[in-house]
């Protein structure tokens, strides 16, 4: 499961899992948007395991540390809100 997205340095979030062990119910991406900055959508995705058990799982790409911890955190915090 991929989620693709309009960056141009080619990184998009994905999930990797075995088909015999989790089946995909749906996906869809969350845009993000710093209006300030580019970051990766998140990828949601909703399945059933083998013994029945519903997972929610969100794939994220956190924005980066470049340019300093303390002045990133608010972008990291932002998309962590979400």
């Amino acid at each position: 499961m991929r989620c693709y997205i309009a960056d141009e340095r080619g990184i998009d979030v994905a999930l990797l899992y075995q088909k015999q062990k989790f089946k995909v119910l749906h996906s869809q991406p969350i845009r993000i948007d710093l209006q300030e900055d580019k970051t990766r959508d998140i990828l949601y995705v909703k399945g059933v395991t083998t013994t029945t058990d519903t997972l929610h799982i969100f794939v994220n790409h956190f924005p980066s540390k470049y340019g300093g911890v303390l002045q990133t955190l608010p972008k990291r915090k932002k998309v962590a809100e979400i």
